[in-house]
C-alpha cells in the first residue's frame, strides 16, 4: 500500500509541473531595432525627379500631332530670327528626321534651309531644336495676320501644321543704342507727323531694372 501511496504522490508532482509548465507566460517577441536617425538629415522625402515643364507655348497638342506634343516661339539671337521647338514624342516611332516650311506671311520671314537640326527622340522623349530664319520679300504676304506664322514641320509620324507668334522685339536688333545726344538729334529731326508724345500715368522709382529689362529685348 506504501509504494501504492508513493506512486500517486510521484503522479500528482508530474500533474502540478506540467500544469505550471502550461500557464507560463509565452517568451515576448524581441522588437526590431529602429534607426531614430534614419532621414533625420534628408530634406524631405525622396521622390523621382519630376521631367522639365517646356518654357515655349503649346502649339499643337498629342491628339491632334499623330502623339507629338509641340510647342514653339521665336527669338533672337546671334543677329537672327530663330524658331524654338521643343518636341514632346507621345507615339511609338523614333523621331530621327525632321523639315519644316513656312507659309508666306506678313514678314516675309523663311527657313535657311529645310532640315532642322534636331538630335533623335525616342518614344516617350523630348527634344529640342533652335532653326535660323531670314527674309525674302517673294515669300512676304500682307494679307496674312501679323504677328503670326503658319508652320508645316514633316516627321516621320506625318507632316504636322501648326502656327506660332512672331512678336516685334524679334525685329529689333543688337546694334540699334544710340548715345543720348545722337537720341536726341534724331528725335528733334522727326516730322511732326512722325512724332507722338504721351506722358503716362505711371511712377518710375527704379530705372536700371528697367532699362536692363528693355536692353534685353533690344530696346534702348
Amino acid at each position: 500500500e506504501d509504494e501504492d501511496e508513493d506512486e500517486d504522490e510521484d503522479e500528482v508532482k508530474e500533474r502540478k509541473s506540467k500544469i505550471k509548465a502550461q500557464r507560463k507566460p509565452a517568451a515576448k517577441p524581441v522588437p526590431a531595432v529602429v534607426n531614430i536617425l534614419d532621414g533625420f538629415m534628408d530634406d524631405g522625402p525622396s521622390t523621382a525627379p519630376m521631367p522639365a515643364t517646356p518654357s515655349l507655348p503649346l502649339v499643337l497638342s498629342g491628339p491632334k500631332g499623330k502623339g507629338l506634343e509641340i510647342h514653339a516661339g521665336f527669338s533672337r539671337k546671334s543677329g537672327a530670327i530663330h524658331l524654338e521647338m521643343e518636341i514632346v514624342n507621345n507615339s511609338s516611332t523614333l523621331l530621327d528626321q525632321f523639315a519644316i516650311k513656312l507659309n508666306k506671311n506678313f514678314a516675309g520671314l523663311a527657313p535657311v534651309g529645310n532640315r532642322v537640326e534636331c538630335a533623335p527622340i525616342s518614344p516617350g522623349g523630348s527634344g529640342k531644336a533652335s532653326h535660323k530664319m531670314t527674309f525674302k520679300p517673294e515669300t512676304a504676304n500682307p494679307q496674312m495676320a501679323d504677328g503670326v506664322i503658319q508652320i508645316a514641320l514633316k516627321t516621320k509620324v506625318g507632316v504636322l501644321y501648326f502656327a506660332a507668334n512672331l512678336g516685334m522685339d524679334a525685329f529689333f536688333t543688337e546694334d540699334g543704342q544710340m548715345t543720348q545726344s545722337e537720341y536726341l538729334t534724331t528725335w528733334k529731326s522727326l516730322p511732326p507727323q512722325e512724332a507722338d508724345v504721351k506722358n503716362p500715368s505711371i511712377r518710375i522709382t527704379d530705372t536700371e531694372t528697367i532699362k536692363t529689362t528693355l536692353r534685353e529685348s533690344n530696346v534702348f
